[in-house]
Formats: structure tokens, C-alpha cells, sequence
């Protein structure tokens, strides 16, 4: 759909945007200038998506995914070392089995994936059947930390008769490597490959190691049978988990994304509008000393137009700040994970307005300090080491001149 056509913007105002990125695109816009020091992955259209170093990850499907840098603590998430019939890959364990037998079906690929196919099948005579991904005395950890755990499944054969569910765990273990208590959250086996997420902050003051489980609950004597494809395993310390990093023999990290431009004539210091469309990543932290950025037009530190979502309450802002003052900080709606956000943002002086999908349009009349002049265009990100959104940016457009109210609502409707 033709953005400015689809909202009726052209219709009053025949003038459109002074800069547009389209980034649902199969590359990136040539005036951004983009870096990540490592590979990196994501999850588009049902398929795992590797990308080389310096590569964005851009698609039509998610648009531009920008994240901070993460490392996959497990050794092995990979098949390595696993052998149809006989071995779970390599650090891998059934630690309970419940009375089940575990059966190694097959070792392959699929849509990006490198998967484990196992059956679970018998007549139990405990209440519950566990893997574990690594060994118990590997990962470091301690009370206080957030660790986030997720894995891809999918159901291969049979189904969930007799199981109550299979649990995705993060579980905390000693000194000794004996486990002390978890949370876990249920994953349900569908067809197509889905992931499951667990976060959990440690409590237990004893807690020397963190790991990653997963659990059928089973009931002693009743029969089941399921056949499930297992892949990507990743155990993150981080309150939300972020896109797959695989390793092979040792822990692995993923760089940082960033993504900039130098600011062209297209922008006018001083009256102005910006646009943005994102879709929010797998969660947010919300004890995060710098809160997560969508956009942000600075001239320094202390002098930036900007959409931000507070750390603390998730509430999606749009402000101005010059000579470290702020100059307006305007509220919208709550903006939870895995969730697709319009925003829109008008600057001049002493004229402020910001309104963002679902939300009443909020209003600014003072600026003491006047409106920044700004040289840089950052996206997804505050600087190279913070502020970092972690999710999916798809349009950003930018009008040199103040927009009507009335148009800033119909553009995030």
C-alpha cells in the first residue's frame, strides 16, 4: 500500500516526505551506513535466516531487526555428536525418564533448522521426563541474574494423550550441581516450527549454576507416545531472550546491530515530523539503565529529537531534548512484546504533538530552549553500546515541516 495514499496524507498535503526508509525491503537503503561484527540469525516466513557479518537482517516479511549483543551459553545447540539411533548431540542428557524410552528417530535440517527428532514412548512409572541441554556445572550464574531460555519445536507424530504438558525450564542449581528450584512455561507442539520462551530471575542465595530443561509431566501408568523435532537451544543472561545464536563446542555471542546515517538537507531544524512503523522484539528489560530507542535524530548526547519505551512502566515516548533539557517528553500507550506500533512525532517551537497506534494525541506548547540542530540518524539504538530496541523496524519517514494534528493521527491509525 502506497503510505501516503492509504492515509489520505497526500490528499490535503501534496507535498509528501523529505527522506523515507522502506526497510521491508530484500536490502538495505544505501544511504544507511550499517555494522555487526558476527553472524547472526532470525525467524522469517517458518524459516531460520542466517546472515554473514556486516550483513543487516532485513526482510519483507519482518523488516530491520536491530539487537544488542547476546551470547548463547549452551556449548552445543546444534546436532553435533548426534547420531540417529543411538546419541543425543554432544552435552546433551536425559536426565529423567520418567520410565520412558527416549529414542534418538532422526538427525537433520529443515528450513534453516538443525533438529533432533526424538520419541518419547512407554508406560510411565514416574511423574515426569527431563533434558537437559548442557551439563549441570557449566554456566556460571547467581542470585539476582536474569537468564532466558528458548528452543524451536515442532510435533513430528503422536500427540500429548497422558502428558499434562511439556514445560520449558530455566533451573537453578549449587555449588555441588544439585538443582534448587525453576520456572518453567508450557510450550505446545504444533506442526510448524515455534518457539518457546522462558525468562526467569534467580532467587535461590545458593545458586552457583543456571540450566536449561525441558519437561513432559506425566501421569505413572498411563501410556503416551510423541515424536517432537528439537532445535536452536539458547540460554541467554538477559531478562528476554533475543534471536538464535548457534554454537558448536563452545558458548558463542552475536555483535551488536547498528544502523546510522549522516542527516541530509531533507531535515529542518526547526519545525519538523517523524514517522515510525516497528514491531517490538521477544520482550524488554525493565530494570534497563537506558531505555530501548525506535529512533533517534541528535546532535550530540544532550540534543535529540526521539521515540523511546520507558524501561521502567513500557510506555512508548516521543520528546525532545536541547542542551540536555527536555523540551517535551509525550506519552502513548503501553507497548508489550511482539506487538506492531505506528508512531508519529511533530516538532516547533512552543507546537509539540506526538500520537502513536490506539492512543489519544498528547500536546507540548513550551520549549524554552528552542529545537536541536541535529547531524545523525540512529535507529534502534541510543549510541553503539546502549539503548538498543531489539526488535523489528519497518518504515521511518521524515516531513520537514510541522504536520497537522489531524494527519498525525490518520498516519499511525
Amino acid at each position: 500500500m502506497d503510505f501516503a495514499l492509504g492515509t489520505g496524507l497526500l490528499r490535503r498535503d501534496a507535498q509528501g516526505p523529505a527522506f523515507s526508509l522502506d526497510l521491508q525491503q530484500a536490502g538495505l537503503d544505501s544511504r544507511l551506513s550499517f555494522a555487526r561484527a558476527s553472524t547472526a540469525t532470525d525467524f522469517v516466513g517458518g524459516s531460520l535466516v542466517t546472515v554473514v557479518a556486516d550483513s543487516p537482517r532485513i526482510s519483507a516479511a519482518n523488516g530491520l531487526l536491530i539487537e544488542e549483543s547476546r551470547t548463547n551459553s549452551l556449548r552445543n545447540s546444534g546436532t553435533t555428536g548426534a547420531v540417529a539411533g543411538s546419541s543425543l548431540p554432544t552435552n546433551w542428557m536425559v536426565e529423567v525418564s520418567g520410565g520412558l524410552t527416549t529414542a534418538i528417530v532422526a538427525v537433520g535440517t529443515a528450513n534453516g533448522f538443525s533438529y533432533v527428532r526424538l520419541r518419547l514412548s512407554g508406560t510411565p512409572t514416574g511423574t515426569s521426563w527431563q533434558l537437559r541441554c548442557e551439563s549441570n556445572s557449566q554456566i556460571a550464574a547467581s542470585s539476582g541474574q536474569s537468564w532466558s531460555a528458548s528452543l524451536f519445536h515442532r510435533l513430528q507424530a503422536g500427540g500429548l494423550s497422558n502428558i499434562s504438558s511439556i514445560d520449558l525450564r530455566v533451573a537453578e542449581l549449587n555449588s555441588s550441581a544439585t538443582f534448587l528450584t525453576a520456572s518453567e512455561a508450557a510450550l505446545v507442539p504444533v506442526a510448524n516450527w515455534t518457539r518457546a520462551l522462558m525468562t526467569r530471575t534467580l532467587s535461590d542465595t545458593t545458586c552457583a549454576y543456571v540450566n536449561l530443561r525441558l519437561r513432559a509431566n506425566l501421569t505413572v501408568g498411563a501410556a503416551v507416545d510423541v515424536t517432537l523435532d528439537i532445535a536452536a537451544p539458547q540460554l541467554e543472561l538477559g531478562a528476554f531472550a533475543t534471536s538464535y545464536i548457534p554454537t558448536s563446542g563452545t558458548a558463542a555471542s552475536r555483535a551488536p546491530d547498528l544502523a546510522s546515517l549522516t542527516v541530509g538537507s531533507w531535515f529542518n531544524s526547526a519545525e519538523g515530523t517523524f514517522f515510525a512503523e516497528a514491531l517490538s522484539g521477544y520482550g524488554f528489560d525493565v530494570a534497563a539503565a537506558t531505555s530501548p530507542r525506535v529512533l533517534r535524530c541528535d546532535g550530540g548526547s544532550t540534543a535529540y529529537h526521539e521515540f523511546r519505551r520507558n524501561a521502567a512502566d513500557g510506555v512508548l515516548r516521543a520528546g525532545t531534548n536541547t542542551a540536555n533539557v527536555s523540551q517535551s517528553s509525550l506519552p502513548g500507550p503501553v507497548w508489550a512484546a511482539q506487538n506492531l506500533m505506528r508512531m508519529a512525532y511533530t516538532y516547533n517551537a512552543n507546537d509539540m504533538a506526538f500520537v502513536a497506534t490506539g492512543a489519544a494525541l498528547q500536546t507540548d506548547s513550551t520549549s524554552p530552549d528552542g529545537m536541536p540542530a541535529c547531524t545523525t540518524l540512529r535507529l534502534g539504538a541510543v549510541n553503539s553500546s546502549s539503548g538498543f530496541f531489539n526488535g523489528w523496524l519497518r518504515h521511518v519517514r521524515y516531513f520537514n515541516r510541522r504536520l497537522q494534528n489531524d494527519q498525525l493521527k490518520a498516519m499511525t491509525q
